[in-house]
């Protein structure tokens, strides 16, 4: 019986143990359940679109429904998107032929950018030549009036980024790319 009892209790010990380790070495984000990008540093997290941007919402577009990819005769896998034309007014980072982009938001994402909305995008392309924030709301900052940077950013490395100034922004972008 004693063999038994102490073996309880180095298994609970050890799982107990596991379990603290496990969860020093691994991020849990009870707030956000998606698989979303964590970077160490900002010029990693920023190294990750393909393309940055800023320019100005000029035209939001009728939603749209695309395919998801995934092949699944049992339920619809299709989503919605609301989709805006964005004139870019300076290209941050990434190659961009011509002056104006597609821009992709989910239909139920509850900060889309609108008409007139001055924004800096950081994008991933998609295959037929729209283009995706590179990573949810991470991707998505918007100017306002006085010239200040806004984001619903999970982003460790790009929170403190939030309220900054525009120009500063932009420049700081610049700089940890280098």
């Amino acid at each position: 019986m004693r063999k038994i009892l102490i073996s309880i209790v180095c298994i609970s010990f050890s799982v107990g143990l596991g379990y603290v380790y496990s969860s020093s070495i691994h991020d849990h984000d009870v707030d956000n359940h998606f698989a979303t990008i964590q970077s160490d540093s900002i010029a990693e997290e920023l190294s990750i679109p393909e393309l940055i941007v800023k320019g100005v919402v000029i035209e939001e577009m009728p939603e749209i429904r695309r395919e998801s990819g995934i092949s699944n005769p049992k339920v619809d896998t299709s989503y919605l998107v609301s989709p805006v034309k964005v004139k870019i007014e300076e290209v941050i980072s990434g190659d961009l032929i011509g002056n104006e982009i597609t821009y992709l938001q989910r239909t139920e994402s509850t900060d889309k950018i609108k008409t007139d909305d001055e924004v800096v995008l950081m994008l991933n392309g998609t295959s037929d030549g729209f283009y995706w924030s590179y990573n949810f709301n991470d991707g998505v900052w918007q100017v306002d009036n006085n010239g200040i940077v806004s984001s619903s950013t999970n982003s460790k490395t790009l929170k403190d980024f939030k309220d900054t100034n525009a120009i500063e922004f932009v420049e700081e972008i610049k700089e940890e790319l280098k």
